[in-house]
């Protein structure tokens, strides 16, 4: 409504929300969209996983670095029987530092 335009009487200036808090994005624990939440990050977990598997599947053993390395073509072209959101689930699990790549 009103609340949400500038230039009525009636608007209400909002707080920005924290994107660094922990509990951005998760909406209340009682609501539909929490559960939506919670299975997306369901999904994302079970990709990152899927990910973590194939990199250990078609990679070399890096003895200095302490895991596996691949190069983003062998990847792509391995990953790519799997799922169509390769670049996605890779900056998720970075993100969540369960891989690491310069970029």
């Amino acid at each position: 409504g009103q609340s949400n335009n500038v230039f009525s009487g009636g608007f209400q200036e909002r707080k920005a929300p924290n994107r660094s808090s922990k509990s951005y994005g998760q909406g209340s624990s009682t609501d539909q969209g929490a559960k939506r939440v919670q299975e997306a990050n369901k999904w994302i977990e079970r990709e990152i996983q899927k990910l973590v598997d194939t990199i250990r599947k078609i990679g070399t053993h890096d003895d200095f670095k302490g895991g596996h390395t691949v190069e983003f073509g062998k990847l792509f072209q391995a990953y790519e029987e799997i799922s169509d959101s390769l670049v996605g689930i890779m900056m998720r699990a970075k993100k969540r530092k369960r891989i690491y790549y310069a970029g």
